[in-house]
């Protein structure tokens, strides 16, 4: 039988939910089997293209499914015996605190306003008053087949997206947003899959990152069948893929080693200033702001495309001026079948922040953008941006889906509207990850 023991650790904080959501955050495999399952499903796409069908048989054979079809899972994850990590609230993460006002009362204040702004949903709400919890230590993870392995590929695939799982993604919540990254520090067990592709990061500095991220993407593909050619597929495509044409992956060329001084790590620094940047190039779009404040007040429809629906939904909004109204951006699409309306409360931002711990201890930060289809769209009802206000049910206020451009411009363009927000105005370069 197939074996190899990870030694993992938490980079960023981990938000994982454990019975209730917003209670102690649990670590339990499933949540390992899912994030694979997702990374495997994006990496098969580039290599036998966008037949979803074909990839979810070749998904069951290693994960297994419920299904008639489908079996048994090929492989078996195990936790070490260390699974009771310590955990910190979202105050305590990003130094959040009640002080006294000059007139009297309270208010809140944070030390880091930017990791505020990315981990945002962990905060307690009105409607959920506690804050989420998040993980923090070390752990093993044993991978293993489950039988006496008679099927080499399920075994390769399997590794593949855990290698894959431990250089882009993460798990729990706000992972598209730098939470929930998880590094190996040590493997042991199949010498020869470990040899080829090393699960430990090897690079101290962004630039051979790149390069390391590259040949090791080079080797999932190569794990999974890759046949030198990447296949053909939908512009946008039907679901996230790793294809040069639907998901373009960078790396910011500035490393950020840890403060000694104030004791902090890399990675609070970097998504601090990533963070920062993120949350004032998209508070500053007076044009969305104009759109959907006169949509609220006169009851009409959304005049323009409101851009800042490109980095993910609900986007919501909140009007002092209005008699302290809020509003939510959903999105709403008319089944051509039934002309029944679908409601998209959630649509995950196509970009992904990852935090990566380099071999020096500084911190580097990996960025990938999916360009799938953000939502389903039929030409002949097309998808549309659906505005409540103060959560009341009514006919809604709807507009057109916005394009890309923003994001485009925050990555890697200039900001003509509001100079000197985006990652190019604030002189970050970005080092690209070639996929051959």
């Amino acid at each position: 039988m197939a074996k190899i023991t990870v030694k993992l650790e938490t980079v960023t904080p981990l938000f994982l939910g454990g019975a209730e959501p917003r209670g102690e955050p649990e670590l339990r495999p499933p949540a390992f089997r899912g994030a694979m399952r997702y990374w495997l499903r994006a990496a098969l796409g580039g290599v036998y293209g966008d037949d979803l069908a074909k990839i979810r048989t070749i998904e069951s054979t290693v994960f297994g499914s419920p299904d008639e079809t489908g079996g048994a899972s090929a492989i078996i994850l195990r936790l070490g015996e260390k699974r009771k990590l310590p955990s910190k609230s979202f105050s305590q993460i990003v130094s959040r605190r009640k002080v006294p006002k000059r007139e009297g009362g309270m208010k809140t204040v944070t030390d880091k306003p930017g990791t505020a702004y990315l981990f945002f949903a962990a905060r307690e709400t009105i409607p959920e008053p506690v804050e989420r919890r998040a993980l923090e230590g070390e752990f093993d993870l044993i991978l293993s087949s489950r039988y006496i392995l008679q099927n080499k590929n399920a075994w390769k695939q399997a590794y593949a997206s855990l290698w894959l799982l431990t250089h882009f993604g993460g798990l729990g919540t706000r992972i598209h947003r730098g939470a929930g990254a998880i590094q190996v520090k040590q493997a042991e067990g199949d010498s020869d899959l470990l040899g080829k592709l090393p699960l430990n990061i090897q690079s101290s500095t962004p630039e051979e990152l790149a390069r390391e991220l590259q040949n090791g993407l080079h080797s999932c593909f190569e794990m999974l069948g890759y046949n030198g050619k990447f296949p053909a597929i939908a512009s946008p495509s039907k679901f996230d893929i790793l294809h040069p044409q639907a998901c373009r992956i960078w790396v910011i060329d500035k490393p950020f080693p840890p403060n000694e001084e104030s004791k902090e790590k890399g990675w609070q620094i970097a998504l601090e200033e990533i963070g920062g940047h993120l949350q004032k190039f998209r508070n500053r779009r007076e044009k969305d702001y104009s759109t959907v404040k006169n949509a609220v007040r006169n009851k009409t429809q959304l005049a323009n495309p409101v851009e800042r629906v490109a980095f993910g939904l609900p986007l919501p909004f909140f009007f002092n001026s209005l008699g302290k109204k809020g509003a939510t951006i959903t999105a709403i699409l008319e089944d051509p079948k039934t002309s029944k309306h679908i409601e998209y409360e959630r649509r995950a931002s196509p970009l992904w922040i990852r935090p990566i711990q380099l071999a020096n201890g500084e911190c580097a930060i990996v960025l990938l953008w999916f360009q799938s289809e953000f939502l389903p769209n039929d030409k002949s009802k097309p998808t549309k941006l659906s505005l409540s206000i103060d959560k009341v049910s009514h006919k809604p206020i709807s507009g057109a889906l916005p394009g890309d451009t923003l994001l485009s411009t925050f990555l890697t363009g200039s900001d003509k509207s509001v100079p000197g927000f985006s990652l190019k105005d604030q002189g970050l370069s970005l080092l690209k990850v070639n996929y051959d």
